[in-house]
């Protein structure tokens, strides 16, 4: 709904298909939809610094966090001695999946964001457990509870509605 949102505001009209390796036309502000979903990719970074605050990471595990999210550093590409793996001498491996996906005009950038303030709001509702039933306590669990189902409505357009 998100993505039909974006196109509404955008003033597409329904007529592109959005078929792979075509052009555009004039008509179609395609632009404006990727910025869009682009927006939500970049959320993805301040949210996982504020979950990791709301964690309790050490401030160099936080930022590891969200750089980690921001450049795409994989863990993958660190030895479990602690010492750093090259790939083809260039460095630590990094990829840039989250930035690439994001500005494409797909349901991916959305899922990844609500995906992130699920765990958000569910750290923050955990750390109220000593204030139960109180109006944040209540706050936090209902959002949460929106979060995983923007999640599941998320995955259940992806599952549902194949790509022809």
């Amino acid at each position: 709904m998100l993505v039909g949102l974006s196109g509404y505001m955008a003033g597409y009209d329904g007529s592109f298909e959005f078929e792979s390796g075509e052009q555009y036309p004039e008509e179609v502000n395609y632009t404006f939809m990727r910025i869009f979903n682009a927006a939500f990719g970049a959320l993805c970074v301040p949210l996982a610094y504020y979950t990791s605050k709301q964690l309790k990471f050490s401030k160099p595990a936080t930022w590891l966090v969200t750089l980690m999210v921001l450049c795409g550093i994989s863990p993958l590409s660190y030895g479990l001695s602690g010492v750093e793996l090259t790939y083809e001498g260039l460095g630590p491996h990094t990829e840039n999946s989250y930035a690439t996906i994001s500005r494409f005009i797909l349901l991916d950038s959305m899922l990844l964001f609500f995906t992130f303030t699920t765990m958000l709001c569910f750290s923050k509702f955990h750390n109220l457990q000593n204030k139960s039933f109180s109006a944040e306590w209540w706050t936090w669990i209902v959002l949460t509870g929106l979060s995983i189902g923007c999640v599941a409505r998320c995955v259940d357009s992806l599952e549902f509605h194949p790509r022809v």
